[in-house]
């Protein structure tokens, strides 16, 4: 029997020759030296069929050896949705990376957060369930690690699901570099919030050659006093002084030391200050009562701002503290 060789193989043009040498028309069909599966019918969603080598040592393969499972596409959602890093106030868009390859588009998608109930993506003002998907957002106010899953359907019916987790927390600026008994702002580059009405404390602690334990960061007092007005008054009043030339402005804390109550000041006349107590024992102002004006900074901007020193040389690690409105720390 002659032997196939790569010369016959080249003049019968990739045909793959009889065991003879001859080439038979009835295998015209063959190119490449392929066999196909003869009499297949494909889809619009099938794949091309997978052809077989001519196996030079056994001659035409036989039509068992010739059939290959039909695998559709598998439909893939690229991995380019990494984890999310941000902090409370920020509006977060869990699946703008979303990428999406499959045999068909995307019919219907719906998502959630943390194993809740899914909610349905609508199209809005985009054309495609995809783009839409994308721009689904909500603003975080708590610290936390939080899970989004996104479940997409596609016109054939295929169901398809991608999740991503972001972290909400606090960012630390660089390390710092500074002389013994020197003043120095360690959270001064610190990204702490967005939204820092979501803040409730801030706290801080140095660990090595010196220690300082864990310290909360408070509002500075402007001015303090005593109230001198009529019992259960709604009112501060400090007969005899001008608050409206000490410095105290709108927004600013008053605070009743004696009860532990304090609200936001939305009024200042003359020796009055207006402001919605809550949080203490009567909300309201005794005679006696003694009072502070605090600052009324949001405490991000605070913390930002402390200074503190170091009485002795060495390495030492300063550790912030945030608390968000429902006692989560980060």
């Amino acid at each position: 029997m002659p032997i196939d060789t790569e010369a016959k193989r080249r003049r019968v043009a990739g045909v793959p020759p009889l065991p003879s040498g001859d080439i038979d028309a009835r295998d015209r069909a063959h190119i490449a030296g392929i066999y196909f599966i003869p009499g297949l019918v494909r889809s619009k969603e099938m794949p091309r069929a997978r052809p077989l080598p001519f196996d030079t040592r056994k001659g035409p393969l036989s039509s068992e050896d010739r059939l290959l499972p039909i695998i559709p596409p598998v439909p893939v959602i690229y991995a380019s949705m990494p984890s999310k890093k941000i902090t409370i106030g920020d509006r977060l868009y869990p699946f703008a990376g979303l990428v999406f390859d499959g045999p068909s588009n995307i019919a219907s998608a719906r998502w959630r957060k943390d194993g809740d109930a899914f909610t349905s993506v609508s199209l809005g003002d985009f054309t495609d369930i995809l783009s839409a998907s994308r721009f689904v957002n909500e603003v975080i106010n708590i610290y936390g690690i939080f899970f989004y899953e996104i479940e997409l359907t596609d016109e054939l019916g295929n169901v398809h699901l991608a999740i991503v987790d972001a972290l909400s927390k606090i960012t630390l600026g660089s390390g710092k570099s500074v002389g013994r008994n020197v003043n120095f702002r360690p959270f001064a580059d610190s990204i702490i919030a967005e939204d820092p009405s979501q803040i409730s404390s801030i706290k801080y602690k140095v660990d090595g050659d010196t220690t300082v334990a864990k310290t909360s960061i408070t509002r500075h007092v402007l001015f303090s006093g005593t109230h001198d007005g009529a019992s259960n008054n709604a009112d501060l009043i400090d007969t005899g002084r001008d608050l409206t030339t000490l410095g105290i402005k709108i927004g600013d804390i008053a605070k009743n030391v004696t009860d532990g109550s304090e609200g936001v000041i939305t009024a200042i006349v003359g020796d009055t200050i207006t402001a919605t107590l809550s949080g203490g024992t009567d909300n309201d102002w005794d005679v006696s009562d003694v009072y502070e004006i605090l600052d009324g900074a949001t405490l991000d901007i605070i913390a930002r701002s402390l200074e503190i020193s170091i009485a002795t040389g060495g390495f030492n690690s300063i550790t912030l503290y945030v608390n968000d409105l429902s006692s989560n720390e980060s």
